[in-house]
């Protein structure tokens, strides 16, 4: 924030208005001498781009305006000889407009933050077998680019082979998502497995993640019930005071029998009273403070109006795969014998799947000496890997394998199952599963107390997810 403050002339402004203020302040309780010239500099400085958007709004938009109403409000503070009133209301508004900056630079940076996961360039497959570099806005419908493993895919469109696609990006599930030939595949996700040719189906600014972040972009500069409010009466208002103030002046002075000073200086009163500063400025101060402290305990939102429909919510539906559970597996069970253990591991090392992470993990103190690594490994799209006569999978790649040990009811539990095979034989499995995470059960707790039905989206089976 202080950052901020200094590269942005608003907040420099901010920050040369408020150091008078308090010098004036410190001045003036002391008493050395007058505190006023502090208290003007500070008026300037802190109602200097106030009195700009004030006359810039009535000449183009022939609209009237707060700012116009802080500004006179803080020029009768000081007609009325109290210039550190005057000052404080202009401080107290130039800091909301500030924060609002602030607010909407951060939600811009995180914007920016979205686009940067689609490559800014593509390999663009040309006629004669070649591949040339361009930019993913120069794609159109119909070309062909070709995505390397581990590549982030440019653009939507349909693949030509079987392939795996880590879509967290888009779904949150950590496990990559298996694609057939002529199947669909989105721009912001990654190949997990083989390089592969991806035909474009879709012009840059209409895929799945462009829309995205058109939405994220409407939501953060949706404005909450409070503030649409406030800028719907906010012209009739300042026409208002504007009109009640001379019409006040006039009553004390014809009316009451003031003298004019003194009718002038409670006319200057009414003006400052009437300033809907702390009504302008409570808004955007407020939501700005939950939304800070919501992120600092890692519960993110779009904004005020998000905020303001939570406390009306009568139905939660919650993510589940990285919200209610850590999002990483964990081997729980297995039955192998050690030498296929072995090429296993020696096998999931090559592989960037999150099952063959697990498992690399867990058995992270097993000896691969005896294993003969200058075997290739070769991936398998759609089932797993394979080393020799050794294959570990999907349960549904076994389907014709014999199964002596009977694991194959270790697929009825609501667990990931994972089968080595060789020769034809079931010979080991591997079960794994997430965890669900304890602050997730205090938090779901917490809801259906407060009577909101939680409800779970996943894309996993229901057997995981019950």
């Amino acid at each position: 924030m202080f950052k901020y403050l200094l590269h942005n002339r608003p907040g420099r402004f901010l920050l040369i208005g408020t150091i008078f203020l308090v010098l004036g302040f410190i001045i003036l309780y002391t008493g050395s001498f007058n505190a006023n010239p502090f208290f003007y500099i500070s008026i300037f400085f802190l109602g200097f781009f106030a009195a700009k958007n004030a006359v810039l709004s009535t000449i183009q938009e022939s609209a009237l305006n707060v700012d116009l109403l802080m500004v006179l409000a803080a020029l009768g503070a000081v007609v009325i000889d109290y210039a550190s009133e005057g000052a404080m209301l202009l401080f107290i508004f130039a800091l909301a407009e500030v924060m609002e900056s602030f607010a909407n630079s951060r939600s811009t940076a995180s914007i920016e933050e979205l686009m940067a996961q689609v490559p800014d360039t593509a390999l663009r497959l040309l006629p004669n077998g070649e591949t040339e570099e361009v930019l993913t806005d120069d794609l159109v419908i119909g070309d062909s680019v070709v995505v390397s493993r581990g590549d982030q895919l440019p653009i939507d469109g349909i693949t030509d082979r079987e392939t795996e696609i880590n879509e967290a990006a888009l779904t949150g599930e950590s496990v990559p998502a298996h694609k057939q030939k002529g199947d669909e595949v989105f721009a912001g996700t990654i190949n997990s497995s083989h390089a592969f040719h991806l035909e474009v189906t879709k012009n840059p600014d209409e895929t799945i993640f462009s829309n995205i972040i058109r939405m994220v972009e409407e939501a953060q500069g949706r404005p909450s019930r409070i503030s649409s409010f406030i800028d719907r009466i906010e012209s009739k208002y300042v026409i208002g005071v504007l009109l009640a103030v001379p019409i006040f002046i006039a009553l004390l002075y014809f009316f009451v029998g003031l003298s004019f000073q003194e009718a002038f200086y409670r006319g200057m009163v009414f003006l400052t009273v009437a300033s809907p500063c702390a009504l302008v400025a409570s808004a955007t101060p407020a939501t700005l403070s939950a939304i800070s402290n919501g992120a600092k305990n890692g519960v993110l939102t779009k904004g005020g109006a998000a905020f303001e429909a939570l406390s009306k919510m009568q139905i939660l539906y919650s993510d589940k795969t990285g919200t209610i559970t850590f999002g990483e597996f964990k081997v729980i069970d297995y039955a192998s014998p050690d030498a296929v253990l072995k090429e296993v591991i020696c096998m999931e090392q090559q592989s960037g799947h999150p099952i063959a992470e697990a498992l690399v993990n867990h058995f992270s103190d097993v000896n691969l000496s005896s294993v003969d690594q200058s075997e290739p490994v070769e991936e398998i799209a759609g089932i797993g890997v394979q080393k020799g006569d050794i294959i570990v999978g999907k349960p549904a790649a076994f389907s014709s394998y014999d199964d002596p040990n009977n694991y194959r009811r270790k697929t009825e539990t609501s667990h990931t199952v994972i089968f080595a095979g060789q020769n034809n034989e079931i010979v080991a499995f591997f079960s794994l599963a997430d965890k669900v995470r304890p602050s997730a059960i205090h938090a779901i707790d917490s809801f259906q107390k407060e009577g909101i039905d939680v409800q779970i989206l996943t894309g996993d089976n229901e057997k995981v997810t019950a």
